[in-house]
């Protein structure tokens, strides 16, 4: 966990795949505007099979708001994997 100023709030990295990048971008900005996080960094690009992978650093409120944003990705049906990561 990244904690940035103002306390309380930290960053974590999350990876998300799936076939349509505009589609992947909509869901993670829909979610993250849903929660009332920010998003701080994102970079997206296609893997060797032509997937779709955003790589982002969200700024959350809690600790548990990383659980429950990776759970409302995942229950989009149309994204195929979304994990955390190491924050840069």
């Amino acid at each position: 966990w990244a904690e940035t100023q103002g306390g309380g709030h930290f960053v974590a990295g999350i990876v998300m795949k799936a076939k349509d990048q505009g589609l992947a971008l909509s869901v993670l900005t829909s979610v993250v505007s849903d929660m009332r996080l920010m998003i701080t960094a994102v970079n997206s690009r296609f893997d060797k099979n032509k997937d779709a992978v955003i790589e982002a650093n969200i700024r959350l409120n809690g600790r548990e708001d990383i659980d429950l944003l990776i759970k409302k990705i995942r229950s989009d049906e149309r994204i195929d994997e979304v994990f955390r990561t190491a924050t840069k």
